[in-house]
């Protein structure tokens, strides 16, 4: 039988955390499931784990990439060999409850109008098994975008979804299941570090035209874990920022001829720009400070450029 739904988990030295994530897969209350687990050449015992599962498990489909391509490299491996009518995404250390699948898919069987559907998860410190907050709670233009209420408390979007993704990234990828014929002719940028979701969420809209529905009720698990807490979080601030800066750069591109879109995008970056000099010069880095300081007056000129200088001789004066 054709596996309606295709699971695609990228993995890297995951063994500490992967069974739970496939097992949480396998006890969903739905059947026809292809899990497609992409080992991104792991060091562990990742790849032994998933072996001994599929013999439990004839639905594991085990992929391992030629070189390490991270984690949308790994997914883009995933969506090319899924053959499932859906597509949904689930990381190796995070869980759906029971219910996800089954609740996603018979919504879309029931809306054929409507391509990729999401719901709210929890968001839980791994060692302490807390919950931290819902993701929805922690995504407040959810609750401000125009919607259309369906039966059983879903709600489509109908509000400009480009621009909505441009605002917040509130669509993260392991509480949707989309439409293959949606997802086709798409990819993950691999040359994005932090904002694959947001990314991939755009060309849906953008390249697909996709319509989304959301649900509030939860069906998952995301864990956070003390070691991504305690990296450096300037460095991943900038990191992140120079991420929607890439991304909003090529979406000016992109959007040439939208006059509309082009001028959201354009006081976009001027804001990341200024954000980018802000954190720079947080880190000491004067000189990377002035170089976004000036990229953002390609984009138009604000009152807080002139005090982003200033803080910026100070700074250099001081050192």
């Amino acid at each position: 039988m054709t596996p309606k739904v295709s699971v695609i988990m990228p993995a890297y030295n995951s063994a500490v955390h992967i069974e739970g994530a496939i097992d949480s897969v396998f006890a969903q209350r739905y059947e026809g499931i292809e899990l497609i687990v992409i080992d991104d050449r792991s060091t562990d015992d990742t790849a032994q784990i998933v072996r001994r599962l599929a013999e439990i498990h004839p639905g594991i489909v085990l992929c391992r990439n030629a070189r390490p391509q991270g984690c949308s490299g790994a997914r883009n491996t995933g969506l090319e060999v899924a053959t499932g009518e859906y597509i949904s995404f689930l990381d190796s250390d995070d869980l759906w409850r029971p219910n996800h699948l089954g609740r996603g898919v018979s919504f879309l069987e029931r809306r054929p109008e409507i391509d990729a559907v999401f719901f709210d998860f929890e968001v839980v410190d791994f060692e302490s098994k807390a919950i931290l907050h819902t993701w929805f709670a922690a995504k407040p233009i959810l609750r401000g975008l125009r919607t259309l209420e369906l039966p059983e408390g879903y709600r489509r979007i109908e509000a400009d979804m480009f621009d909505a993704i441009l605002e917040e990234a509130f669509l993260h990828l392991q509480s949707m299941i989309v439409r293959r014929s949606a997802c086709r002719d798409l990819s993950f940028d691999e040359t994005i570090a932090r904002s694959e979701d947001r990314d991939f969420a755009i060309s849906l809209v953008t390249k697909a035209n996709a319509v989304f529905a959301f649900h509030p009720d939860i069906t998952g698990v995301y864990y956070r874990h003390a070691a991504s807490l305690t990296v450096d979080s300037a460095l991943n601030s900038i990191i992140t920022t120079k991420d929607h800066i890439s991304l909003f750069t090529k979406y000016l591109s992109e959007m040439a001829g939208d006059d509309r879109r082009t001028k959201r995008l354009r006081e976009l970056l001027c804001r990341r720009y200024l954000a980018l000099s802000y954190r720079q010069r947080k880190a000491r880095r004067s000189g990377e400070a002035l170089r976004a300081l000036a990229s953002s007056l390609r984009y138009g000129v604000r009152p807080q450029q002139l005090t982003e200088l200033a803080k910026i001789l100070v700074t250099t004066v001081r050192r």
